[in-house]
């Protein structure tokens, strides 16, 4: 879905214009994009179920800039772990991961969270929330913070993962994923065994449907 008025091609851009600056933390509203761009007009059963969280995930790890720090929170207590964080996609020739770790996690309130992390930030000009909330947005943009709507963030993801694919078309690729776990949502842990919503499934995971 693209907004009026824009080209499928703008995100890229701004996307592109954006990594000079310098790393950046992406907070995303996990079920707000879902229901606004993945699933829009879906039942409410079909976008509350793991497989459309997957579904996300699997769109997330598009993103171009390896070094972005992506947080993408879901509204619920549903895994025995609070943070899953997933490499997808090999090596690159140089030994670097081509997509960027996705850390997914569970919370009371996925609003309440993205917006104390926005306040919290300790460099809110390079803080970023995707959420179609006009209340998330206008809370983050109090904070200082950015705000990009749902569409041209997956459009964005999109583009990349377009790109890459046709770069690298000639590639054998695989989807490794590793966990890094632990009781507090902030990016710290240990290496430990993949797991998904809390159930250990072993290194690599199966490729998401």
């Amino acid at each position: 879905m693209t907004q009026t008025g824009r080209s499928p091609l703008d995100p890229w851009i701004e996307i592109e214009l954006a990594a000079a600056s310098g790393r950046r933390t992406i907070l995303v509203d996990g079920f707000n994009v879902l229901h606004t761009v993945l699933l829009a007009g879906a039942r409410d059963s079909a976008w509350w179920g793991r497989a459309a969280r997957e579904r996300l995930l699997e769109r997330v790890a598009g993103w171009p800039v390896a070094e972005d720090d992506l947080w993408v929170a879901f509204d619920g207590m549903q895994p025995a772990w609070s943070v899953l964080a997933i490499a997808f996609a090999g090596a690159s020739a140089g030994g670097r991961a081509r997509g960027p770790i996705i850390h997914s996690l569970f919370v009371d309130s996925a609003d309440d969270w993205i917006v104390r992390r926005a306040r919290r930030a300790e460099a809110p000009e390079r803080t970023v929330v995707v959420s179609a909330d006009r209340k998330v947005a206008g809370r983050a943009r109090s904070a200082g913070c950015l705000v990009w709507t749902p569409w041209d963030f997956i459009a964005g993801c999109d583009a990349a993962a377009a790109g890459s694919a046709v770069a690298e078309s000639s590639a054998v690729g695989s989807s490794a994923a590793q966990s890094l776990v632990g009781p507090d949502p902030d990016p710290a842990g240990g290496a430990g065994a993949a797991l998904v919503d809390g159930a250990e499934v072993g290194a690599p995971l199966a490729p998401l449907p």
